[in-house]
């Protein structure tokens, strides 16, 4: 396990956690068209920190953040800092997404994934079960994997 220091995300962190996930979405490469449409998407108010559970890098390299509903979890953002991918933070932060949905009562964590993301949650132990309807663009259908914790 890497040595990064996680905690939970301040108010005064909302507009680094909007700018930490349009830099990792732009990492695989898409146009500015398709990022502006992901903008509202990872635009973050208050209010959503008091929804789900939720862990931060310290220098927000990183983020995760959960929603559990009884034995259920489900994995609504993970995303890491272009610079920091490879470093074992994404590890860490599932390990953590996983722990906390464990000890919350879940049996299963579900992931509505980008494709380029696919290959990570496999090697944490995810299993492609589907496809979902992206929120941010008509049209696609994003891979859906499932862990069971």
């Amino acid at each position: 396990m890497s040595g990064f220091q996680l905690r939970s995300p301040k108010p005064a962190d909302l507009q680094g956690l909007t700018d930490l996930c349009m830099r990792s979405k732009a990492h695989w490469g898409f146009d500015a068209n398709f990022m502006s449409k992901c903008l509202p998407i990872f635009t973050y108010t208050s209010d959503d920190l008091a929804i789900g559970h939720w862990a931060v890098e310290q220098n927000l390299l990183g983020m995760v953040h959960i929603v559990i509903t009884g034995q259920s979890a489900s994995l609504d953002k993970l995303f890491i800092d272009p610079a920091a991918i490879g470093k074992g933070l994404g590890h860490q932060l599932f390990h953590w997404a996983e722990t906390h949905a464990r000890g919350n009562g879940a049996s299963v964590i579900t992931i509505v994934a980008d494709p380029n993301a696919v290959g990570f949650y496999e090697r944490v132990g995810a299993e492609l079960i589907g496809q979902h309807p992206s929120d941010a663009i008509p049209g696609r259908m994003l891979p859906v994997l499932e862990k069971q914790l």
